[in-house]
């Protein structure tokens, strides 16, 4: 029976995506790229994953992200993690093709072995969508973050990315 539960799961989630056909909704993301971290005067470039939840209401969206990123630093491992919400312009071309811009709120934490702080940051964003099928669309985007000042210096991020979204 658990199978059979699981597997029906499994086979619904396409459907309820496709089922929407455009509508306002909820939808998912998932982002991979690259994010240029700029502090000090020295740059760290790392693996970028980020996941964020939504509401899509046409030409507007709202999401919560987060992002997690690892670096090592003269044998001393640092983590930058955040949490945010952003605010997307959707431009509507009438064609598979969406420009968009927002900007962003979010906490952001530094961690090594002998340090933690959050700060608050801000940041603005853009890129295009492509809408590859009914409520699935593949992300290329740019954000630049400025990730608050730890201690005396500040720390920001240019970030390039590529992703799906997948609307409910």
């Amino acid at each position: 029976m658990k199978k059979l539960l699981t597997a029906l799961t499994v086979l619904a989630l396409p459907a309820a995506a496709f089922a929407a056909d455009n509508q306002p909704g909820v939808y998912v993301q998932g982002d991979a790229g690259l994010a240029s971290i700029h502090a000090d005067g020295e740059t760290f470039n790392n693996f970028l994953p980020r996941v964020s939840v939504g509401y899509d209401a046409g030409d507007m969206r709202i999401a919560a992200d987060y992002y997690r990123v690892r670096d090592k630093i003269n044998d001393t491992t640092a983590t930058l993690q955040g949490a945010g919400v952003g605010v997307i312009k959707d431009f509507n071309t009438n064609s598979i093709v969406k420009p968009y811009v927002g900007a962003r709120l979010g906490l952001n934490r530094l961690k090594t072995e002998d340090y933690k702080k959050t700060k608050v940051g801000i940041g603005a964003l853009g890129g295009v969508g492509f809408e590859v099928a009914p409520n699935v669309t593949l992300d290329l985007g740019y954000r630049f973050n400025y990730l608050g000042k730890f201690d005396d210096t500040r720390v920001f991020a240019n970030e390039y990315t590529a992703g799906v979204r997948v609307k409910f």
